[in-house]
């Protein structure tokens, strides 16, 4: 009787451990925003200044890139994210339009709408993210940058090794100048240097902590490539 007790207990723990546990894809991607639906208005493949809106998620930060940075301290579960009391905070620059602007200001209003719940769904190579505010709107998220010209753009960029020890290397088939910064995971500068990339640039960052980053190369105050990094 003990025997069929306890097990009933395990199988119980287990399944609670199931039904709570967070989706590790959640954690294993980066997420660039497809479409934003706030109310009636919709915005399809949005950017900012030319640049694809992004999330993503590391320990218990929800760090959003358009701009600026929004970084939220939260609990993340199988279907839902809630805010740890902390609330969010988000780096002041200038951002170019009012296009640009409004399309951030949609974007920062949903994801910061908590309780947020999210669903995530895999097709083929792709995977699909859809997170939902309290409100009831939207942002929808893909793991692959799906604008062409987007995709080209960042493919000519290359920032290696990652994970990170001493000095990370800069390259691009330009050869331009850009200025080059890193954030932590709450949305701090760690880092800021202009840089030439004729002759493949080396940062060093070696007084950085161990943890995880966020990357981000400007020309002219554009964003034009960002990357999460890891330092070792």
């Amino acid at each position: 009787m003990s025997y069929i007790k306890n097990t009933i207990l395990a199988l119980f723990s287990l399944g609670s451990i199931l039904c709570f546990s967070q989706d590790e894809r959640l954690f294993q991607n980066e997420w660039y925003v497809t479409e934003l639906n706030e109310g009636d208005n919709t915005l399809v493949n949005p950017t900012v200044r030319g640049s694809s809106l992004s999330l993503f998620f590391q320990d218990e930060n929800m760090i959003a890139n358009a701009c600026n940075t929004n970084s939220c301290e939260v609990t993340v579960d199988a279907t839902s994210i809630v805010t740890r009391g902390f609330g969010c905070t988000t780096t002041l620059a200038l951002c170019g339009s009012i296009n640009d602007m409004e399309a951030e200001r949609i974007y920062f209003n949903i994801i910061s709408g908590f309780p947020l719940s999210y669903t995530i769904v895999e097709d083929g190579e792709e995977v699909v993210l859809t997170i939902t505010n309290s409100n009831g709107d939207t942002a929808v998220f893909s793991n692959r940058v799906l604008s062409t010209g987007d995709f080209k753009t960042k493919s000519a960029f290359s920032l290696y090794p990652n994970p990170l020890n001493n000095v990370l290397n800069i390259s691009t088939v330009n050869g331009k100048s850009y200025k080059f910064t890193i954030y932590d995971a709450t949305g701090k500068i760690m880092l800021t240097k202009d840089i030439n990339t004729a002759f493949k640039a080396k940062v060093d960052v070696k007084h950085l902590p161990s943890g995880m980053y966020f990357a981000k190369l400007t020309t002219n105050g554009v964003s034009v490539y960002n990357k999460k990094l890891v330092k070792n």
